[in-house]
Protein backbone atom coordinates (compact mmCIF):
# COMPACT_ATOMS: atom_id res chain seq x y z
CA UNK A 1 0.00 0.00 0.00
CA UNK A 2 3.19 2.25 1.03
CA UNK A 3 4.78 1.64 -2.33
CA UNK A 4 1.62 1.94 -4.48
CA UNK A 5 1.02 5.21 -2.19
CA UNK A 6 4.57 6.86 -3.25
CA UNK A 7 4.44 5.60 -6.63
CA UNK A 8 1.32 7.66 -7.50
CA UNK A 9 3.01 10.52 -5.92
CA UNK A 10 5.74 10.42 -8.32
CA UNK A 11 3.76 10.14 -10.87
CA UNK A 12 1.71 13.16 -9.90
CA UNK A 13 5.03 15.12 -9.24
CA UNK A 14 6.32 14.35 -12.86
CA UNK A 15 5.52 16.90 -15.04
CA UNK A 16 3.07 16.72 -18.25
CA UNK A 17 4.65 16.26 -21.81
CA UNK A 18 3.47 19.44 -22.52
CA UNK A 19 5.32 21.15 -19.53
CA UNK A 20 8.59 19.53 -20.80
CA UNK A 21 8.96 22.94 -23.32
CA UNK A 22 8.50 26.53 -23.09
CA UNK A 23 5.33 27.76 -23.31
CA UNK A 24 6.64 30.21 -25.92
CA UNK A 25 8.07 27.36 -28.24
CA UNK A 26 4.82 25.30 -28.29
CA UNK A 27 2.46 28.52 -29.24
CA UNK A 28 5.11 29.60 -31.59
CA UNK A 29 5.35 25.48 -33.23
CA UNK A 30 1.48 25.34 -32.94
CA UNK A 31 0.78 28.11 -34.54
CA UNK A 32 3.55 27.53 -37.62
CA UNK A 33 2.17 24.11 -37.64
CA UNK A 34 -1.36 25.37 -38.21
CA UNK A 35 -0.64 28.26 -40.84
CA UNK A 36 -1.23 27.52 -44.41
CA UNK A 37 2.14 28.54 -45.23
CA UNK A 38 2.91 25.52 -44.29
CA UNK A 39 0.14 23.02 -44.81
CA UNK A 40 0.69 24.98 -48.88
CA UNK A 41 4.12 24.32 -49.05
CA UNK A 42 3.64 20.48 -47.43
CA UNK A 43 1.07 19.44 -50.41
CA UNK A 44 3.25 20.93 -52.51
CA UNK A 45 6.32 18.56 -51.48
CA UNK A 46 4.22 15.61 -51.91
CA UNK A 47 3.21 16.64 -55.30
CA UNK A 48 6.28 17.76 -56.47
CA UNK A 49 8.28 15.01 -55.09
CA UNK A 50 5.75 12.42 -56.66
CA UNK A 51 6.19 14.14 -59.76
CA UNK A 52 9.76 14.25 -60.15
CA UNK A 53 10.26 10.55 -58.96
CA UNK A 54 7.65 9.54 -61.50
CA UNK A 55 9.54 11.49 -64.50
CA UNK A 56 12.61 10.10 -63.55
CA UNK A 57 11.41 6.50 -63.33
CA UNK A 58 9.83 6.98 -66.61
CA UNK A 59 12.37 8.32 -68.08
CA UNK A 60 15.04 6.30 -66.61
CA UNK A 61 13.32 2.98 -68.37
CA UNK A 62 13.76 5.37 -71.83
CA UNK A 63 17.58 5.90 -71.20
CA UNK A 64 18.21 2.25 -71.26
CA UNK A 65 17.13 2.50 -74.99
CA UNK A 66 19.94 5.03 -75.96
CA UNK A 67 18.06 8.37 -74.43
CA UNK A 68 20.86 11.30 -74.16
CA UNK A 69 22.70 10.87 -70.84
CA UNK A 70 23.13 14.52 -69.99
CA UNK A 71 19.42 15.11 -70.13
CA UNK A 72 18.95 12.30 -67.79
CA UNK A 73 21.41 13.54 -65.58
CA UNK A 74 19.43 17.05 -65.27
CA UNK A 75 16.08 14.79 -64.83
CA UNK A 76 17.79 12.55 -62.21
CA UNK A 77 20.07 15.32 -60.28
CA UNK A 78 19.33 19.02 -61.17
CA UNK A 79 15.53 18.96 -60.89
CA UNK A 80 15.25 17.09 -57.85
CA UNK A 81 17.49 18.46 -55.48
CA UNK A 82 16.74 21.95 -57.33
CA UNK A 83 13.21 21.54 -55.57
CA UNK A 84 14.51 20.07 -52.36
CA UNK A 85 16.74 23.80 -52.40
CA UNK A 86 14.26 25.67 -53.47
CA UNK A 87 11.70 24.29 -50.25
CA UNK A 88 14.56 24.10 -47.95
CA UNK A 89 16.05 27.34 -48.85
CA UNK A 90 13.57 29.74 -50.36
CA UNK A 91 9.67 28.73 -49.47
CA UNK A 92 10.31 27.76 -46.19
CA UNK A 93 12.62 29.81 -43.76
CA UNK A 94 12.27 32.63 -45.98
CA UNK A 95 8.51 32.94 -45.33
CA UNK A 96 9.67 36.17 -43.49
CA UNK A 97 9.55 38.25 -46.46
CA UNK A 98 6.31 37.93 -46.86
CA UNK A 99 5.03 36.93 -43.03
CA UNK A 100 5.75 39.55 -40.78
CA UNK A 101 6.46 38.34 -37.02
CA UNK A 102 3.06 39.03 -34.96
CA UNK A 103 5.32 38.95 -31.81
CA UNK A 104 6.63 42.24 -33.13
CA UNK A 105 3.34 43.73 -32.92
CA UNK A 106 2.74 46.84 -30.60
CA UNK A 107 0.22 45.25 -28.99
CA UNK A 108 2.25 42.06 -28.32
CA UNK A 109 5.54 43.02 -27.44
CA UNK A 110 4.91 44.85 -23.99
CA UNK A 111 3.13 41.44 -23.39
CA UNK A 112 6.31 39.59 -23.88
CA UNK A 113 8.40 42.01 -22.24
CA UNK A 114 6.77 42.19 -19.06
CA UNK A 115 6.32 38.44 -18.93
CA UNK A 116 9.95 38.50 -17.73
CA UNK A 117 11.26 35.91 -20.87
CA UNK A 118 14.61 36.25 -22.07
CA UNK A 119 15.17 38.03 -25.20
CA UNK A 120 17.62 35.81 -26.44
CA UNK A 121 15.25 33.06 -25.64
CA UNK A 122 12.78 34.20 -27.66
CA UNK A 123 14.79 34.53 -30.45
CA UNK A 124 15.95 31.25 -30.49
CA UNK A 125 12.67 29.46 -30.08
CA UNK A 126 11.95 30.75 -33.12
CA UNK A 127 14.66 29.58 -35.04
CA UNK A 128 14.47 26.33 -33.22
CA UNK A 129 10.56 26.20 -34.36
CA UNK A 130 11.42 26.97 -38.22
CA UNK A 131 14.37 23.86 -38.17
CA UNK A 132 11.52 21.98 -36.74
CA UNK A 133 9.18 22.66 -39.40
CA UNK A 134 12.90 22.04 -41.64
CA UNK A 135 12.98 18.16 -40.39
CA UNK A 136 9.65 17.37 -40.71
CA UNK A 137 10.12 18.61 -44.26
CA UNK A 138 13.09 16.67 -44.75
CA UNK A 139 11.45 13.17 -43.21
CA UNK A 140 8.21 13.58 -45.64
CA UNK A 141 11.35 13.39 -48.62
CA UNK A 142 13.03 10.69 -47.05
CA UNK A 143 10.56 7.69 -48.55
CA UNK A 144 10.97 9.80 -52.48
CA UNK A 145 14.80 9.66 -52.18
CA UNK A 146 14.90 6.41 -51.13
CA UNK A 147 12.81 5.46 -53.94
CA UNK A 148 15.25 6.88 -56.27
CA UNK A 149 17.32 4.19 -55.62
CA UNK A 150 15.09 1.18 -55.77
CA UNK A 151 14.28 2.61 -59.01
CA UNK A 152 17.76 3.60 -60.67
CA UNK A 153 20.32 2.73 -58.32
CA UNK A 154 21.88 5.80 -57.85
CA UNK A 155 23.94 6.93 -54.66
CA UNK A 156 21.53 6.66 -52.09
CA UNK A 157 24.41 7.57 -49.08
CA UNK A 158 25.52 10.49 -51.26
CA UNK A 159 22.21 12.02 -51.57
CA UNK A 160 21.45 11.60 -47.64
CA UNK A 161 24.57 13.47 -47.35
CA UNK A 162 23.26 15.86 -50.33
CA UNK A 163 19.56 16.65 -48.01
CA UNK A 164 22.33 16.59 -44.21
CA UNK A 165 23.87 19.70 -46.17
CA UNK A 166 20.97 21.48 -47.51
CA UNK A 167 19.50 21.31 -44.47
CA UNK A 168 22.34 22.54 -42.18
CA UNK A 169 22.60 25.57 -44.70
CA UNK A 170 18.88 25.78 -44.15
CA UNK A 171 19.78 27.01 -40.21
CA UNK A 172 21.92 29.67 -41.83
CA UNK A 173 19.40 30.94 -43.74
CA UNK A 174 16.36 30.66 -41.13
CA UNK A 175 17.91 33.55 -39.22
CA UNK A 176 17.72 35.99 -42.05
CA UNK A 177 14.45 34.49 -42.50
CA UNK A 178 13.79 35.81 -38.87
CA UNK A 179 15.67 39.21 -39.89
CA UNK A 180 13.49 39.78 -42.55
CA UNK A 181 10.03 38.65 -40.19
CA UNK A 182 10.89 41.64 -38.41
CA UNK A 183 11.44 44.19 -40.40
CA UNK A 184 8.90 47.07 -41.82
CA UNK A 185 7.24 45.76 -45.18
CA UNK A 186 9.56 47.95 -47.49
CA UNK A 187 12.46 46.65 -46.23
CA UNK A 188 11.28 43.02 -45.93
CA UNK A 189 11.19 43.50 -49.90
CA UNK A 190 14.31 45.24 -50.65
CA UNK A 191 16.53 43.39 -48.05
CA UNK A 192 14.48 40.15 -49.16
CA UNK A 193 15.29 40.67 -52.59
CA UNK A 194 19.19 41.15 -51.89
CA UNK A 195 18.91 37.71 -50.93
CA UNK A 196 17.29 36.04 -53.02
CA UNK A 197 19.32 37.65 -56.01
CA UNK A 198 22.58 38.06 -54.86
CA UNK A 199 23.20 36.29 -51.29
CA UNK A 200 21.52 32.87 -51.56
CA UNK A 201 23.58 32.66 -55.39
CA UNK A 202 26.79 32.84 -53.40
CA UNK A 203 25.64 30.53 -50.95
CA UNK A 204 24.36 28.40 -52.94
CA UNK A 205 27.51 27.82 -54.68
CA UNK A 206 29.81 27.70 -51.41
CA UNK A 207 27.44 24.66 -50.14
CA UNK A 208 27.30 22.80 -52.75
CA UNK A 209 31.03 23.20 -53.49
CA UNK A 210 31.59 22.20 -49.74
CA UNK A 211 29.14 19.38 -50.50
CA UNK A 212 31.35 17.84 -53.81
CA UNK A 213 34.50 18.49 -51.80
CA UNK A 214 33.48 16.44 -48.90
CA UNK A 215 32.82 13.32 -50.73
CA UNK A 216 36.48 12.57 -50.39
CA UNK A 217 37.74 13.03 -47.33
CA UNK A 218 41.52 14.34 -46.60
CA UNK A 219 43.04 16.75 -43.99
CA UNK A 220 43.03 19.87 -46.51
CA UNK A 221 38.84 18.56 -47.53
CA UNK A 222 38.70 18.49 -42.93
CA UNK A 223 39.92 21.65 -42.74
CA UNK A 224 37.47 23.70 -45.50
CA UNK A 225 34.42 21.81 -44.12
CA UNK A 226 35.55 23.28 -40.49
CA UNK A 227 36.32 26.54 -41.52
CA UNK A 228 33.30 26.30 -43.53
CA UNK A 229 30.87 25.47 -40.86
CA UNK A 230 32.91 28.29 -38.54
CA UNK A 231 31.65 30.75 -41.09
CA UNK A 232 28.26 29.66 -41.02
CA UNK A 233 27.75 29.42 -37.12
CA UNK A 234 28.94 33.05 -37.99
CA UNK A 235 26.69 34.03 -40.38
CA UNK A 236 23.62 32.28 -38.66
CA UNK A 237 24.74 34.30 -35.07
CA UNK A 238 24.85 37.87 -37.10
CA UNK A 239 20.88 37.93 -38.09
CA UNK A 240 20.02 36.33 -34.51
CA UNK A 241 21.65 38.81 -32.48
CA UNK A 242 19.93 41.48 -34.62
CA UNK A 243 16.55 39.84 -33.68
CA UNK A 244 17.23 39.50 -30.44
CA UNK A 245 18.64 43.03 -29.75
CA UNK A 246 14.50 43.76 -31.78
CA UNK A 247 13.23 42.13 -28.61
CA UNK A 248 14.68 44.17 -25.54
CA UNK A 249 18.63 44.33 -26.58
CA UNK A 250 19.56 41.13 -25.66
CA UNK A 251 18.21 41.94 -21.77
CA UNK A 252 16.03 39.88 -19.54
CA UNK A 253 12.29 41.87 -19.94
CA UNK A 254 12.45 41.89 -16.58
CA UNK A 255 13.55 44.76 -16.54
CA UNK A 256 11.89 46.62 -18.43
CA UNK A 257 9.77 49.82 -17.58
CA UNK A 258 6.80 52.17 -19.09
CA UNK A 259 8.43 55.01 -20.84
CA UNK A 260 8.52 57.79 -18.05
CA UNK A 261 9.25 55.71 -15.01
CA UNK A 262 12.80 55.90 -13.47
Amino acid sequence: MTATTTTLAKQAAAPDFPDWFSPLLVKDLRQSLRSRWFIWLFLWVQFSMVSLVAVHLLYWQDSAEGAASVFQSILREVLFFANITLVLHVLLPLRGIFIADSDIDPGNLPLLRVSGVLARRIAISKLIVTMFMVGLIMTAMLPYVTLRYFFSGVDVVGDFLRLGWIGLGSAVIASWGLLLGIMPRVWRAVVGALLIFFGLPIFEGILWKMIDVSRDWSVGVFMSVLIWLIVAVFAAMLPLAIVESRFDDGRSVDYWQPPGIS
